[in-house]
C-alpha cells in the first residue's frame, strides 16, 4: 500500500513536470488551459472508468459523454470531489440491475439525466 502510494506521488510529479514543460502552443493546440491539464493529471485512475460506467447507467455511451470536453472535464472534477465513492463502486459491482432512479446520490445525476432526456 505505502509502495503505491508513493508511486502515485511520483508519477502525478512528472505528470505535473510535463506538463510545466510544454510550451502556451502545445497546451493551446489541446484545447484546455494549464490548470485543467493539471487538474486532469491529478484525477485518480478509476474515476473515468466509474464515470462512463455510471452515465451508461443513464443510457450514454463513452462518446455521449466525451462529445463536448470541456462538459466532460467538469464531470469528473465533480466525480473526483463526490463523497459517495463507496456507494458508486457497489452500485457499479451490480451494474446488471442498476437503474438511474436509484442513482440520486451520484452528484452527477442529473448532468446524465439532461444529456439522456431523462425528466428528473
Amino acid at each position: 500500500m505505502v509502495f503505491e502510494r508513493l508511486r502515485m506521488m511520483f508519477d502525478l510529479w512528472r505528470d505535473q513536470r510535463e506538463i510545466d514543460a510544454l510550451s502556451d502552443r502545445e497546451v493551446e493546440d489541446l484545447g484546455l488551459t494549464r490548470d485543467q491539464l493539471r487538474a486532469f493529471a491529478r484525477v485518480p485512475m478509476d474515476v473515468p472508468e466509474r464515470l462512463v460506467a455510471m452515465a451508461a447507467i443513464f443510457g450514454q455511451t463513452e462518446a455521449d459523454v466525451k462529445r463536448n470536453y470541456a462538459d466532460y472535464l467538469e464531470l469528473l472534477e465533480v466525480c473526483v470531489r463526490c463523497g459517495a465513492r463507496q456507494q458508486c463502486v457497489e452500485t457499479l459491482d451490480d451494474f446488471a440491475t442498476a437503474r438511474p432512479d436509484a442513482c440520486g446520490f451520484c452528484p452527477n445525476a442529473g448532468s446524465y439525466q439532461r444529456m439522456a432526456g431523462i425528466a428528473a
